[in-house]
This record gives structure tokens, sequence and C-alpha cells, in this order.
């Protein structure tokens, strides 16, 4: 499924930064129907993220640059606009909020927990990130100087890991250092990732 994203040409100006949890594509058989019997949680994903921005998604027909959905063997992305066909990934357990996550990391967004003030808000366990040595999965708990457009940490962002998230011993990975509720959803959108996406491709001013 060939899909293109067409945001007022805003695209075109995202940074190829790099998401090093990306995982390649399956080269098992079948990998095309699994990918095609997904289509219905892919649109759904992008009507999410339509909803309530200025992004619109539409199959890409002759452009150079586009996302190429394909069979991976977890979610994943890479972060912002690398240029000609970009992979998402799609693995079996991914559901519609984990594709939106993906989505939304193709469109440049960092995960929230790698803010730079997230000390003030949760606690990071890097000895319990699963195979670290190996898989260079404490890579996505690593914080990044990216664009917060002043918006207030989100706990409840569905770019937040969970408590669990990535556990090699079923030990928590990330803690609140306050809050007391659900953390890692996938379920919506919240008020500041809407926010941040309408920021980021000034929703309002050019769409």
């Amino acid at each position: 499924l060939l899909l293109i994203i067409i945001i007022c040409l805003l695209m075109l100006m995202l940074s190829p930064l790099y998401r090093t949890a990306l995982e390649g594509p399956s080269n098992t058989g079948g990998r095309h129907s699994f990918i095609y019997s997904r289509t219905e949680q892919m649109t759904s994903a992008m009507a999410m993220i339509s909803k309530d921005t200025c992004l619109s998604f539409h199959k890409r027909t002759i452009e150079d640059d586009y996302l190429l959905f394909q069979t991976g063997k977890g979610c994943a992305s890479y972060v912002g606009f690398i240029g000609g066909e970009q992979p998402v990934f799609i693995g079996s357990r991914c559901i519609v909020g984990n594709i939106v996550h993906e989505i939304l990391h193709a469109l440049g967004f960092q995960h929230e927990h790698t803010r730079l003030d997230r000390e003030n808000y949760i606690t990071i366990f890097a000895e319990n990130i699963i195979d670290r040595s190996l898989t260079g999965m404490e890579k996505n708990f690593k914080k990044h100087n990216g664009e917060t457009f002043s918006l207030p940490y989100d706990i409840q962002s569905i770019l937040h890991y969970g408590r669990q998230f990535f556990s090699a011993n079923g030990k928590p990975t990330i803690i609140a250092n306050e809050y007391e509720g659900p953390m890692g959803q996938r379920a919506n959108l919240t008020w500041t990732d809407i926010e941040k996406v309408r920021k980021l491709y000034r929703c309002g001013e050019l769409c």
C-alpha cells in the first residue's frame, strides 16, 4: 500500500533523523497480503491524525517522496523526512494506536519520554531495558533536544512509552515521579499530541 502525505509541502522541511529501533521488513511469504489485510487499521490511523489537524493522506500516484507501509517484525519508523520511498514497518501486534505512533515519528516527532526535561516527571531504569548490549533498544530512551513548542510534558501522550516497555526482567523501565494514572496508552491522540502536529505544520496558517 503506497501512501504519500500531503501537508502543504511542509514535509520537505523535516530533518532526516534516524530512529535507532528501526527493524527491517520480514522476508516471510505472504508479507504483501498481510499488509493489505491491515488496510483498515492503517487508514484508521491516518484518519485519527487528520481529524484534528490540517494533515491529509492519499494513495501514491507518481510522487517521488512517500510512505511505504511494509511488514516488519515490530512497529517501527524513521523519525522525520528522509526522501524517496520511506518505510513504516507494521508487525502482527501493531494496533491502530501503534500505527499512529509510527506515522507521527515519520512526521518528525520524537518520543515524549525523551524530552530534555523528563527528569521532572519520570525516572528511567536503564538496567531493566531488554538486551541492551545486543539490540541497542536503550537508544529509544535517550534524551533528544526536540522541539516542544513550550507545551507541557504529556505522560499520557501516544508517543510516550509505558511502565514496562522493553523490559528485560518484568521490572519497570519507566516510572512516573508523581503521576499515578496510565502511561503508554495507544488509544487516542492527546491534546498535546494534536497541538504538536498543528504547531509544527502551522495548521491554520498555510493549509
